[in-house]
């Protein structure tokens, strides 16, 4: 009896080191086509412990093209808010006129 539990055991470790290095293998693959641009290999058979672990890395990656696509966009707005800011700083009696508003800024000492 303890020689087949001790069999058992033994082929069960077998098979998590076995499964182990087929994710390895995959995992590193799927790093460097990202790395180097190339399209995200499908491979058979499928293993549900990597497919989920795909999903979130695509997730991560299209997160990372939207922070690039964002900051672009957010830099300029930190831009006009700093000249802004100058403008309200260097500006004595400034105002602006947009459509029926009238914005005014009054700055009590001139630099």
């Amino acid at each position: 009896m303890a020689r087949v539990i001790r069999t058992v055991d033994a082929a069960q470790r077998r098979e998590r080191i076995r499964l182990a290095i087929v994710f390895w293998h995959r995992f590193s693959i799927t790093l460097a086509c990202s790395r180097h641009n190339i399209q995200l290999p499908l491979f058979t058979p499928r293993m549900a412990e990597y497919d989920e672990w795909l999903v979130t890395f695509v997730k991560g990656l299209q997160l990372q093209q939207r922070a690039d696509g964002l900051r672009r966009m957010f830099s300029l707005l930190r831009v006009f808010g700093e000249w802004l800011s100058w403008l309200k700083q260097a500006c004595v009696g400034w105002q602006c006129k947009i459509g029926n508003k009238t914005y005014v800024w009054h700055v009590t000492q001139a630099p």
